[in-house]
């Protein structure tokens, strides 16, 4: 077992695969069923969206791409790959990712919660080399510090970013969020009082806000509620059957949509999960069908929307088989077509990695994407997958992967 993170320069690693590059396999599904009509825009840019939902069904497609063992010499990704080594317990930046400048730098040992931040500028983490005095950091891509703050005894843990300015801070055993800018020193305390039929303790583990800080999503009863902060009002509820956490929840960008995982069998013990799209005014649309497809059973997880809002990506799997492996499926909204790229990874979301497996992460342009895939209790490959070119690469191993980072 490796003990470290190799890049691209093992070349006498070859990993085997049974999946080849095959034609298409393509079926249609049926209709996607509109909870409530809407008009949503056909123009993507980065403040702008998602697509246009499809109104005559969608396209399911079977792409299954062979995992290369190293990275082609001509491969490009825009910045850099931050990766956590679950062994080492340290995070890296591999530099460029191409076989001809491949290069890493290691932060060193110590580093709890990295988070980058939406805009990809900046990582944050806390640092517990000194036990007895920890600092929340902020550094760039070049691993250069920017903010090194004292971490308060009663804040918790670090949860992530809320937007490119503020941090989520969860303190133990309060009924409440701490929103902090980090870079001016800024604290300000939310309280989870104010939202109807509320229940689940605690409730920090439950409520997923937008980056403006007026919408929040949160477990309303058996679903996933909208709720308006400024006019204290719910605004869209979406049936889940089973109570969703945080990770099952995506807004985009600006705010202006987010994805959550829902039921169309909220009452039975078939799973029957479906993606929708809530835009924050309250409009909700059900947007796949996989159940038509793939039939009952059928469980969601972890989507992320890319940083376009032209797609989603997310893991699904047949809860009814615990053998069988969660695989990677991609919407494109506009295309109208769902591909399966016959990625997969272990049923088993936790394994010996004392980490949920992670969400899928997008690249800064939207066209390429990092997932961790689990072929044991305690090993791990990192796999690029490059969507424009349909290629998928792996990277790393036994290592999580964190995201990517640009200049400044």
């Amino acid at each position: 077992m490796m003990r470290t993170i190799i890049f691209f320069i093992v070349a006498a690693i070859i990993l085997t695969t049974s999946c080849v590059p095959v034609a298409n396999n393509t079926k249609t599904a049926t209709p996607v069923i509109f909870t409530t009509e809407a008009a949503v825009t056909e123009t993507l840019t980065p403040t702008k969206s998602p697509a246009t939902i499809p109104e005559q069904g969608f396209k399911i497609t079977i792409q299954c791409l062979g995992i290369q063992p190293s990275i082609p010499y001509d491969f490009e990704s825009e910045g850099d790959i931050v990766l956590k080594d679950y062994y080492d317990n340290r995070t890296l930046f591999d530099i460029h990712p191409s076989s001809a400048n491949a290069s890493k730098t290691i932060f060193g040992e110590g580093f709890l919660y990295p988070f980058i931040s939406p805009n990809k500028k900046m990582l944050a983490y806390l640092d517990i080399s000194d036990v007895d005095a920890p600092k929340l950091k902020m550094v760039n891509i070049r691993n250069e510090i920017q903010v090194t703050i004292p971490w308060l005894d009663d804040w918790g843990y670090l949860a992530g970013w809320i937007n490119d300015n503020q941090l989520y801070i969860s303190p133990y055993g309060q009924e409440q969020m701490i929103v902090f800018d980090p870079f001016i020193e800024n604290t300000k305390n939310i309280a989870f009082d104010q939202f109807p039929e509320f229940n689940f303790i605690p409730r920090d583990h439950w409520v997923e806000y937008d980056p403006t800080l007026n919408r929040v999503i949160y477990p309303k009863g058996g679903s996933l509620a909208l709720f308006d902060v400024e006019s204290s009002q719910v605004l869209a509820e979406v049936p889940t059957g089973v109570v969703r956490l945080p990770g099952d929840i995506s807004w985009t960008i600006n705010g202006d949509y987010v994805a959550v995982i829902g039921s169309i069998f909220p009452q039975t013990d078939n799973m029957g999960d479906e993606l929708f799209i809530i835009t924050r005014d309250g409009v909700s649309m059900q947007v796949t069908n996989l159940t038509n497809y793939y039939g009952k059973g059928i469980s969601l997880s972890y989507p992320r929307w890319s940083p376009s809002g032209k797609r989603l990506a997310f893991w699904e799997m047949d809860s009814l088989n615990k053998y069988q492996d969660r695989k990677l499926l991609v919407v494109d909204l506009s295309a109208k077509q769902v591909t399966d790229y016959c990625i997969s990874t272990s049923p088993d979301n936790y394994g010996n990695f004392g980490e949920a497996l992670p969400a899928p992460i997008w690249s800064p342009d939207g066209t390429q994407l990092l997932v961790e895939t689990r072929y044991s209790q305690d090993h791990s490959d990192v796999v690029l997958l490059d969507i424009t070119k349909n290629i998928a690469i792996k990277i790393a191993e036994n290592a999580r992967p964190i995201g990517w980072m640009i200049s400044p």
